[in-house]
């Protein structure tokens, strides 16, 4: 389940160890999904908060239009704040055409955040580009919730927008609260 997209920039240079090395990172613990979250997040997100934002954005060939670090998170970070762990999600499908301010969560349910959706254009690219995923974990300013989306110059892009009605291709992705802690 590994990706080692990570450990390589843009211009094909590892950054601090090879795309094998960091693979094995992730394929070292073995990872179960909650039973309770079956048929409900069914997508693997690997998540490792020790790449930097800018350094995800570089790595994602992410077009920058809002300033990652300007976004705050809302939801509180998995128990134990693991640096690397992997998060069972449902990548929007539920919330399609829904207003990101309008959706609920599960007691068991968070909204994804802002360094949970920079990882999708590695992960779940084909998904992207297909649809845009509201981020209704996090907010750019007081009312802004950030999404990811893809954008017809075949590269990912990273925005934040005001309250606004719901598309059909647009949805709020979120993630069982439990994670899989990665060492």
């Amino acid at each position: 389940i590994g990706k080692g997209e990570f450990a390589l920039a843009p211009d094909g240079q590892t950054r601090g160890m090879t795309s094998d090395a960091y693979r094995a990172l992730w394929l070292g613990t073995p990872i179960f999904q909650p039973p309770a979250y079956a048929g409900r997040f069914n997508e693997i997100l690997l998540v490792d908060a020790t790449i930097a934002l800018d350094a995800l954005y570089e790595c994602s060939w992410i077009v920058k239009y809002v300033e990652p670090t300007s976004c705050n998170d809302l939801v509180a970070p998995p128990p134990g704040n693991p640096m690397r762990y992997v998060a069972f999600a449902q990548l929007g499908q539920r919330n399609l055409g829904q207003p990101v301010e309008k959706v609920t969560f599960a007691s068991d349910e968070v909204g994804l955040i802002t360094r949970e959706g920079l990882h999708l254009p590695v992960q779940h690219k084909p998904h992207l580009r297909k649809c845009v995923v509201d981020l209704p974990g996090s907010r750019c300013g007081e009312t802004s919730a950030p999404y990811v989306f893809w954008f017809g110059r075949g590269r990912p892009g990273f925005y934040a927008l005001g309250v606004r009605d719901g598309r059909p291709d647009v949805g709020s992705a979120s993630r069982g609260r439990e994670v899989v802690s990665v060492p």
